[in-house]
């Protein structure tokens, strides 16, 4: 009884008209419980300590990655290494399905400068583990992700589960900006 919704010519209409058993109607109890049921669904609170397991994974994963490239920085990081800035225009050039996807990166403005990417290397660490302590999460989550994507554009060092570790840290960026203590 009471509001009735039944669809006329494509759109659906709201009257206490009684309903026609020929045309479909959907009463306002159901939209509100759809409307529940998905708020429910998207914003209960629920126990964070997944997402923070996930993080300490992952840092610990990120972390040791890039210690595993650290004795050769300026050879796979630098615009001077096996990639260097010629190389990388010169892959811009090539057929798309042969290409490596290019995009931006931190390490790009340290250019030929060693001590500006060992001090941008050092300070990406340094803010990994902060990430993977928990501490300042919302902001170190952020730089954490751009940290990831800016260390893994470069061909030399590629890996397809590379991509993994970027959509982790993405997820994990969105999710810490979102979190509510």
């Amino acid at each position: 009884a009471g509001e009735q919704f039944w669809q006329v010519d494509g759109r659906f209409r709201m009257s206490d008209a009684p309903r026609s058993s020929s045309v479909p109607s959907v009463s306002v109890n159901t939209w509100r419980a759809v409307r529940q049921a998905w708020n429910i669904f998207w914003f209960r609170p629920i126990d964070a300590s997944g997402m923070h397991v996930i993080r300490v994974c992952t840092g610990l994963v990120v972390i040791a990655w890039l210690l595993l490239l650290a004795g050769h920085r300026g050879a796979f990081f630098g615009l001077d290494g096996w990639v260097d800035g010629k190389a990388y225009r010169e892959l811009a050039w090539l057929p798309e399905e042969t290409s490596f996807p290019l995009g931006w990166s931190l390490l790009f403005w340290c250019g030929n400068n060693a001590a500006l990417l060992t001090a941008t290397y050092i300070v990406s660490l340094s803010i990994l583990i902060l990430f993977t302590l928990g501490i300042a999460v919302r902001l170190t989550a952020v730089v954490t992700w751009v940290i990831v994507v800016s260390f893994t554009v470069n061909p030399a060092t590629h890996y397809d589960a590379d991509t993994l570790l970027v959509v982790l840290a993405f997820y994990l960026m969105i999710g810490y900006l979102f979190y509510d203590d």
